[in-house]
Formats: structure tokens, sequence, C-alpha cells
């Protein structure tokens, strides 16, 4: 089918080669007749015309004739112009002559009409654009010889008009034509994108159920804590913001984590992470959260060690590790909230990232001694950074913390659906600007 399809294309090319030559030669041998026929009967001015036009088609004969195929598109179009130009010339060159009428109905009319089936050959050989626009060039100086005097010539060469209005509709069944032919190819294009598009959406959705597999089952939260809510809410179809529980012994280790970015980046950063924090605990035995996050941040860097730009920002994690009412906690950029008797309790972070970082120390590691009822909260930043409200501005600490309060005397699964639906509210027509997870736990 391929060499089928190159064999009719190369049929196709030679075809237009050779009504090239045949045109190019027509031409030139009708101009030749043309001035010696009505020799006697032309200015010099028009004698010149007709000299400068056989010369530059025979010029352009020799020329094509050596360089080939590949130039005979590129002179075809010059020869179109070359031809409509000569016409153009010596029908304002004939009104200055004693033998006008003879000149403009024997001799140019004549052409004007051949010239027309050579646009024609133009539009279906070169290009569309050039031969409809010397179609007007035509019709705009017949029409203003017409108005010389010339009219009655041009109404009365049937030939002629019928030559015009069949080469106006010729060259309009072109163009509807090329429109056809671009519109297929848009059609096809589109096609193709569509098809990789709704590739690439499978795969990150597939990407999703993998990363979804990483994350802890609501069982795992009901089972672990005796009331508590995680309000998950990625931006794309995978996220950079995950969350985490492992039980080790006699303690519930848990944290919320935001790895730079979002989407297909983040989310594989993400996989990377969840890696160090469970070989951290389960190989190394490790409960301490500072001391985890520690060996979290050494195991992201020899991963990464080869692009340390893409982890230099890192994943930031609010990490704890609860045993009855005692938890401790540690930070790399994200806090930890403690509400108790209607005020918040923040626990600081370290000001690292868990990747490279100029300045690495090690993690601290924060005792809390918490107390019947307090609410524990970890977050990422994509609620408090939405987008939003009459002015359209970020929501910010003070207006989340506010919610929080506000909100106490809710359960955790209600507090969840007020924190969700405060947010559309907010947001509005906004887009979401960035993954959102929120952690929150009853003692």
């Amino acid at each position: 089918m391929f060499r089928s399809r190159v064999k009719n294309n190369y049929t196709y090319q030679k075809g237009k080669q050779v009504i090239f030559f045949i045109t190019l030669a027509f031409s030139t041998v009708g101009l030749i007749i043309n001035l010696l026929t009505n020799y006697s009967q032309l200015t010099l001015p028009l004698k010149i015309n007709f000299y400068v036009g056989i010369f530059l088609l025979m010029g352009i004969f020799i020329y094509s004739f050596f360089r080939g195929e590949e130039s005979c598109k590129r002179i075809f179009l010059y020869l179109s112009w070359i031809m409509v130009g000569n016409i153009v010339i010596g029908q304002f060159l004939s009104l200055n002559s004693e033998y006008h009428d003879l000149i403009f109905e024997k001799l140019l009319l004549r052409n004007i009409t051949f010239s027309i089936f050579f646009i024609i050959l133009t539009g279906f050989i070169v290009n569309l654009k050039h031969a409809f626009i010397q179609l007007v060039i035509l019709l705009v100086s017949l029409l203003a010889l017409s108005v010389t005097g010339n009219a009655n010539y041009i109404l009365n060469n049937v030939v002629l008009l019928v030559t015009m209005i069949i080469g106006f509709f010729l060259i309009l069944a072109f163009f509807v034509n090329h429109l056809n032919g671009f519109i297929a190819r848009m059609n096809a294009q589109r096609n193709v994108l569509q098809k990789r598009n709704k590739e690439i959406v499978d795969n990150i959705t597939y990407a999703k159920k993998i990363q979804k597999a990483i994350l802890p089952e609501k069982e795992e939260v009901e089972s672990n804590f005796k009331e508590a809510f995680i309000y998950y809410k990625p931006k794309d179809i995978v996220a950079g913001d995950f969350y985490w529980i492992e039980k080790q012994w006699d303690r519930i280790l848990f944290a919320v984590a935001d790895c730079t970015g979002h989407g297909v980046s983040a989310a594989m950063v993400s996989v990377v992470c969840n890696y160090g924090l469970n070989r951290s605990v389960k190989e190394y035995g490790l409960i301490k959260p500072g001391e985890i996050l520690d060996k979290t941040r050494e195991f992201v860097t020899q991963k990464f060690e080869h692009n340390e730009q893409s982890v230099r920002d890192g994943m930031d994690i609010a990490l704890c590790s609860l045993k009855g009412n005692i938890l401790e906690y540690a930070g790399a950029y994200r806090p930890l909230w403690v509400v108790r008797n209607g005020t918040i309790i923040e626990y600081k972070p370290d000001k690292q990232p868990i990747g490279v970082f100029s300045r690495q120390t090690s993690f601290t590691t924060h005792l809390v001694n918490l107390e019947e009822g307090d609410a524990i909260y970890l977050f990422s930043d994509g609620y408090i950074d939405q987008f939003g409200g009459e002015r359209r501005k970020k929501l910010k600490t003070k207006p989340f913390q506010n919610i929080l309060l506000a909100i106490q005397n809710k359960s955790m699964e209600e507090q969840k659906r007020i924190l969700h639906e405060y947010l559309v509210n907010w947001k509005g027509d906004l887009e979401q600007v960035d993954d959102i997870c929120i952690f929150g736990i009853r003692i």
C-alpha cells in the first residue's frame, strides 16, 4: 500500500511537471505568433512588452529544464505572474495605439482568455491564494478598461465571459477543496491529540490507583484512633500531598506530608518519601519522629543524588508518635496544632525540608502531654493558600484557625464536612491552587 501511494504521488508530480512544460512552451509560442501577426500594428512600448514577455518565458523554460522538478512549482508561479503582468500592461499600453480597437479585440482579449485558463492551472499546481489574486487583478483591469469605452468588446466576447465565469467557479471550487482538506487535516490532528490525551489520562488514572494503594484505608484510621478524620483533596488526578499511618509496637505513628508542587512530578516524589518513612520504621525500627525524619531525609537525598534540583525543596511534613496521652512531634516546615479549651497551641517545625538543604541539622522531637478532649491537627498548606472570597485572596492561617475553633463542638466527621463546604464557598469559581490534606484527631 505504501509503495502504491509513493508511485501515485510520483505520477501526480510528473503529470504536473508535464503540464508545466506544455503550458510554458505554448505560452512562449503564443506570444511569438501574436507578435509576428500583429507586428505592424503595435506601438514601440507594446513591442517591448512582447519582447520582455517572450525572453522571460524562454529564460524560465531553460532554467526549469536544467533545474528539474524541484523548481517547477516556484517557476510556474513566476510564469503566471509574468503573463498576468504582461497582459495588464499591454491593455493600458494599447490605449495609446492608433490600432487600439484591433489590438484590444483580436490580441489582448484572446490572451486574457488563455491567461485565465493558465491561472486555473496555477491554482491547481502551485498556490490557490496566488491564483485568486491573479484572477482578481485581471477582472479589475477589465472593469477599469470597460469604463474607458471597451465594455462592448468585453461583453460581446462570449468566449471571454464564459472563461471568466468558469475560471471564477473553478477557483472557488479549488478553495472549497483546499478548505475541506484543511478541515480534514485538523480533524485528523485532533483525533491524534485526543487519542494521546486519553492515553496520558489513562496512565495518570492508573498511577492514581498505585498512589491510593500506599495510602492508609479508612478502616485503618478508624481502628487506630477513637475519633478522627482525613480531608484529602488532590488538585489533579494524582497528588503530592499524602497521609501516612504506621503502628509500631505500642504506639501509632502518623503524618501529613506535602511534596513540592502537585500533579505527576509531586506524586512521584511522594512515593519515594513514603518509601523512606516505611523503611525508617520497619527496617531500622525507629520510633522517635526526629530520628525518623533524619533517616528519611537520608534515603530521599540518596535516591535523588543525581538530580538534586528536583528535591531541593523536598518534602514538608508533620510527623507524630502517639502512645496513650503522650505525643511526640517533629516537623519539616509543617507545624502541629493542639486545640485545648478554646485555644490553639502551636508546635513549630524545623525550618528545613526533607531533601537537599544547605544548612542541615537534626530534626527536633517535641514532647506533648495531651489531655482528654484535646484535638490535634496536621495539615499541608493547600487549604490556607487557596484563593477566594470577595477579594479573591488567600485564606491564610488566622481564618483557618478561627474555623477550627468554631467547630470544636462538632464530631470529627462533621468537622470534615464543614471544612469542605467552607472551602467550596470560599473558592467559588476559582481553580483549586494546590493539593489539600488535613488530618484531625480527637483524644
